[in-house]
């Protein structure tokens, strides 16, 4: 299933050594089966690589620690939030100064989230392997 996401992330490296971290939430919604209402707040370990050049492409790796809570409607409504480690690979390109576009792919591990909607119990994978395309602004 393909879902569109939006989200902020603040993200540092440090120059000198390439290491810093990344902070972020993402949002969201989906009517195809049901209502579903997704909220995820992350946080991890970012290295970014060529970290010191100020233009060009810099590959970047990330692992961290996300917390997902998902809302579910059909009829009832119900909630649950999981916890799972997520790993992140990607690229920036410095488009001028202060812009830089990105491409990165990262996959969360998390258990299931459980249901009970109408008088019965569900399970819903919480895993999802995600494609980002973003536009960062450096302040």
């Amino acid at each position: 299933e393909h879902q569109e996401v939006f989200g902020l992330e603040i993200d540092e490296s440090y120059a000198e050594s390439g290491s810093g971290y990344e902070v972020g939430a993402l949002y969201a919604h989906d009517e195809d089966n049901g209502e579903s209402t997704t909220y995820e707040a992350y946080g991890g370990y970012r290295y970014t690589f060529d970290a010191a050049a100020t233009e060009g492409v810099h590959p970047f790796l990330s692992l961290g620690l996300a917390v997902s809570n998902a809302e579910l409607k059909s009829g009832d409504s119900d909630d649950d939030t999981v916890v799972g480690p997520y790993l992140r690979a990607g690229l920036l390109w410095d488009v001028s100064e202060r812009v830089r576009l990105g491409l990165d792919y990262r996959p969360l591990f998390a258990g299931d989230y459980d249901f009970e909607l109408n008088g019965s119990d569900l399970q819903r994978d919480a895993d999802y392997d995600q494609v980002t395309l973003s536009l960062g602004f450096e302040f």
